[in-house]
């Protein structure tokens, strides 16, 4: 988008510092166009206040977990490689998955895992968790939750934890939560007569965000897609869904489709998009 569109400015906001660090990196022939701020996506009014940004013709959502979180075991994303039961996307903060996996009880460990995991055997499994605590990496969770699930069951659908792993990763990040305030912001700043809101994510994201948007509100839930806001009058809201792996750069515009649409008058647009 950057290398095509010499009008374009790009504000980019993570929680994540690593993040923020590799965009930095891979986007510094862009630097006077590219600013950062180490925020959730429902700060985004925050993010346009620090740099000066009033309007904006688009905004793009990555939602979910990222390949460099489940690279690297010691962030505690994986259930294939041994690390600490961590799982924040912000390292500053205090909550961490240690605190769901070991404090839960039963109870709260079944709801967590069955609304935003859509797992069938949450009940099961939030009992052998209980069971088998103090449970202190990432390897052991996944076995205990592996165990839990009767042996029919496990012989298809991938792995037998990454229901349970998807669903505790999401009540740490609270990232259903910032959803609907994220998007709302993102419309309401959105630039009359511009026509196109995205939602980016992922097949393998849209099937976890699926199941894991039926505990959000009617209103801001797509649940073939994923979240999206309820669309006031202006921008339209998408979804683009990208075939595993990346897209080539001749694709990436062209994929796509619409989830809401809308009427929305053509204006002209400021000379430098943000």
């Amino acid at each position: 988008m950057l290398s095509r569109r010499a009008d374009i400015d790009i504000l980019g906001i993570d929680q994540d510092a690593d993040a923020i660090d590799a965009a930095l990196s891979r986007l510094s022939e862009f630097a006077d166009r590219v600013r950062t701020s180490r925020r959730r996506f429902n700060e985004l009014d925050e993010a346009m206040a620090e740099h000066g940004v009033t309007e904006i013709s688009g905004a793009l959502f990555d939602l979910g977990v990222s390949s460099p979180q489940l690279d690297r075991a010691e962030r505690g994303f994986s259930y294939r490689s041994e690390g600490p039961i961590d799982m924040r996307m912000n390292s500053d903060q205090q909550w961490s998955a240690q605190d769901v996996v070991n404090g839960y009880g039963s109870d709260e460990l079944e709801r967590v895992i069955k609304t935003h995991g859509d797992e069938r055997f949450a009940r099961r499994i939030a009992d052998a968790i209980v069971a088998a605590r103090p449970i202190a990496t990432t390897t052991e969770l996944a076995e205990v939750v592996t165990t839990a699930i009767p042996a029919a069951a496990r012989r298809t659908g991938g792995h037998p934890a990454k229901r349970t792993f998807q669903a505790i990763r999401i009540e740490v990040n609270q990232e259903l939560d910032v959803l609907p305030d994220a998007l709302d912001q993102a419309v309401v700043a959105t630039l009359p007569g511009e026509e196109w809101l995205f939602c980016l994510t992922t097949r393998a994201k849209i099937a976890s965000l699926s199941s894991a948007s039926r505990s959000l509100p009617a209103s801001v839930a797509a649940p073939t897609i994923c979240p999206v806001s309820a669309v006031r009058s202006r921008p339209c809201v998408w979804s683009v869904a990208c075939r595993k792996g990346p897209l080539p750069t001749s694709k990436r515009e062209t994929a796509g489709r619409p989830v809401h649409s809308c009427e929305s008058s053509r204006r002209p647009s400021p000379s430098r998009k943000q």
